[in-house]
């Protein structure tokens, strides 16, 4: 990406940083992730509007001033989303942990639960889509599940995201599909990343099931499976972006898109760890 591309994709994050601290509170900040970002990207790149951009303190930085995209409905709704999201993820966490892995989630749970209270009664809609997301994937995987029903949940719930960030605009069809294959492709991907530590723990994980995988195999014949269903998403993530009316921030979106996921599934089907998008 050229510098202003990388300062735009830095004002996003470091702006929905800002608004989870201004709108939820300080301790919101530290749920932020890449996956929120998108989400601010993808929303801005379909609207008319643009709220400008402001200098704020960083307080990871020593409080130094930071270029930030200012609070508009964009990061309120990605900023909402992501609260209400982390959750229902710690709830997850702490239902699938044991012993002292536990710890660190039920200690977070007491300052998250008021800012998801809040989060919750300002987006009802996505609260009620991500209890019967939970619900419905705590189905599939006590019902050992096969690959499409276990990645579903997944997919419907970021597809409702993504639909949602578009506010009724031109590009809700391509956006909804985008955003489903989107949730697929992360699904395969969380599930490829844990396939050694479900293995070893005994946790659901549709690959395990489907390709009869067994502890102390090789990984490399399973992989070598797994690789075509992703590749299958990132091609429709890929045709639904291209159906898009961009407006802004094309190029950064292309970026993620054509290299960025690319290069997180290389590394996992080589059984590395992904560097951040």
């Amino acid at each position: 990406m050229k510098v202003r591309e990388i300062d735009l994709y830095r004002a996003a994050y470091c702006g929905l940083c800002h608004t989870l601290g201004k709108r939820c509170s300080f301790f919101a900040r530290l749920l932020l992730n890449y996956d929120d970002t998108f989400l601010v990207l993808l929303s801005l790149s379909v609207s008319d509007g643009c709220e400008g951009f402001g200098r704020y303190a960083c307080p990871v930085r020593f409080f130094t001033k930071r270029t930030c995209c200012r609070t508009g409905e964009d990061m309120e709704y990605a900023a909402d989303s992501s609260v209400i999201l982390a959750y229902h993820k710690l709830r997850d966490d702490i239902h699938d942990s044991h012993g002292l892995k536990k710890i660190p989630t039920v200690l977070a749970m007491p300052f998250v639960t008021p800012i998801f209270k809040k989060a919750a009664k300002r987006r009802p809609e996505i609260t009620s889509a991500a209890e019967r997301f939970i619900s419905d994937q705590n189905k599939a995987e006590f019902s050992f599940a096969g690959i499409d029903a276990a990645a579903d949940p997944t997919a419907r719930m970021t597809a409702k995201l993504v639909l949602g960030a578009a506010r009724g605009r031109a590009n809700e069809k391509a956006l909804e599909r985008m955003g489903y294959f989107l949730g697929r492709w992360v699904y395969f991907a969380d599930a490829l990343d844990d396939l050694e530590r479900d293995l070893e723990s005994g946790n659901f994980n549709p690959f395990v099931k489907a390709f009869g995988i067994c502890k102390g195999d090789k990984l490399d014949a399973s992989r070598d499976r797994i690789k075509p269903l992703m590749n299958q998403c990132l091609f429709e993530i890929a045709a639904a972006f291209e159906l898009l009316k961009i407006k802004k921030c094309r190029t950064i979106l292309t970026n993620i898109i054509y290299l960025g996921l690319p290069d997180v599934q290389r590394r996992l089907l080589r059984g590395e760890k992904p560097k951040p998008i």
